[in-house]
């Protein structure tokens, strides 16, 4: 499990234990970072569940993005300090 951590590791394709609306809610944010918004007119004219939901993943990514560099951060000061 999480190990108290809150985080849970996963061994198999993320999408194949996604629920409808998490599915949505991805393809949305791929479609904004596109440029692509779900309803017509600008950002303004977006539904506030839509806005929260994008703030939500680009939180989450950021997080994991964070993570992803310390991690690469780490191991290339391990490869160095092999030398």
């Amino acid at each position: 499990m999480c190990g108290g951590r809150g985080e849970k590791r996963i061994y198999r394709c993320a999408p194949s234990f996604l629920d409808e609306d998490t599915h949505q809610i991805m393809t949305a944010y791929h479609n904004h970072q596109q440029g692509i918004l779900p309803g017509p007119g600008a950002w303004s004219d977006q539904t506030a569940v839509f806005a929260k939901a994008l703030r939500v993943v680009a939180s989450e990514r950021n997080a994991i993005q964070a993570e992803q560099h310390k991690t690469a951060e780490r191991r290339a000061k391990q490869k160095r300090g092999r030398r």
